[in-house]
């Protein structure tokens, strides 16, 4: 336990060792030829790469920076190689870009990788125990200052978008977010919702424009003040008047109701929808599932939060989907706001541009 954190209680030992397991120390016996490579295996491997071998090639063979012709032929990557001709030097036969501090007070080498070797570089600088899964811009920096290569920035954006274990303990860069669905009532008591506080005073409803007492009784309260002070009263000339006078009081209250819900609830559906990703995903999808169980013995930031993968089996309706871990385990009827698509690369096969197989 790192910290001196030696009489600690096993809930918290135990998510500590989850989070340094990585770090766990292990002893194995190793020799330097096992784990070095020698700089006339990383020149013969970058005279094999098609978009290295033509600078390094004019690099070995002539001081003086090739004409555009002689690199007109060449692949898009080698002419960007041959944009930064100034900064590519040789050391020991390999090749190198030269990359100075604003000031110029400091200089780094950066070994100018092959596209295959790029794959492994990015388990080192990310996925290792030294890489720990961290940002974007941190793993940029531990791998400029090493190595360059063309479009490095995509590249590692592209691996930290597609690790696994990223996507499962980070949240996504956006939530998904679907449409508000509005439901109107037609008529009084429909559908009730009770929200029980304190003394509130009396005031209009800002939707519907009228007061409670006006919706059910098609009068004003009469308060303390009224019996205190008189307030006229108008006295229908018959019951049956009185009720029909009730009756389209009732009527005209209500469609201005109606009406004035209508314009407030689409709105509300406009803000709404400014904010939403309009997410869809079709049956067989691949996502993953925002859980939000806590669970026991685990701090809340310590926790994955994210599970998956998870299959798309059926959409429900517009934003409810039912989903399945795996075709034996229960299925899972699951809001779409708790779904994220899932993404991740194989990266067993050869680095290529355009090769990765994403699951989406």
């Amino acid at each position: 336990m790192p910290f001196r954190l030696c009489n600690v209680s096993a809930t918290f030992e135990r998510p500590m060792e989850t989070v340094l397991r990585g770090l766990s120390s292990e002893a194995y016996l190793v020799y330097l030829d096992d784990i070095m490579i020698s700089s006339c295996e990383i020149q013969k491997a970058q005279l094999e790469d098609p978009a290295i071998k033509p600078i390094l090639e004019k690099e070995l063979n002539s001081a003086y920076r090739p004409s555009w012709e002689e690199i007109a032929q060449e692949s898009p990557v080698t002419k960007r190689y041959w944009a930064v001709w100034d900064s590519l030097h040789l050391k020991d036969g390999v090749l190198y870009r030269k990359w100075e501090s604003d000031g110029g007070s400091s200089c780094r080498w950066q070994l100018i990788l092959l596209k295959s070797r790029i794959p492994e570089v990015l388990r080192e600088t990310h996925d290792s125990a030294s890489g720990r899964h961290f940002g974007v811009m941190k793993i940029l920096s531990k791998t400029r200052e090493r190595f360059y290569w063309d479009r490095l920035r995509a590249d590692v954006e592209k691996w930290c978008r597609e690790c696994d274990a990223c996507g499962t303990r980070k949240r996504p860069k956006t939530r998904t977010k679907c449409r508000l669905h509005h439901y109107n009532v037609g008529a009084p008591f429909e559908r009730m919702a009770l929200d029980i506080l304190g003394h509130s005073p009396e005031a209009e409803d800002e939707v519907t424009g009228l007061t409670p007492a006006k919706m059910l009784f098609s009068r004003t309260l009469r308060l303390p003040c009224d019996i205190l002070f008189g307030r006229p009263r108008e006295t229908p000339s018959s019951p049956n008047e009185y009720i029909k006078n009730l009756d389209a009081h009732f009527e005209s209250v209500h469609a201005f109701a109606i009406e004035r819900i209508k314009l407030a609830s689409e709105l509300m559906k406009t803000r709404y929808d400014s904010r939403v990703t309009d997410h869809h995903f079709k049956e067989g999808d691949i996502v993953r599932m925002y859980d939000l169980m806590p669970r026991r013995g685990l701090s809340s930031k310590l926790q994955q939060n994210w599970e998956g993968p998870y299959t798309v089996v059926k959409k429900l309706n517009d934003v409810v989907y039912r989903v399945q871990r795996s075709p034996n385990a229960k299925s899972k009827v699951i809001h779409i706001n708790q779904l994220a698509p899932y993404q991740a690369t194989d990266y067993s096969a050869d680095f290529e541009e355009g090769s990765s197989v994403t699951k989406v």
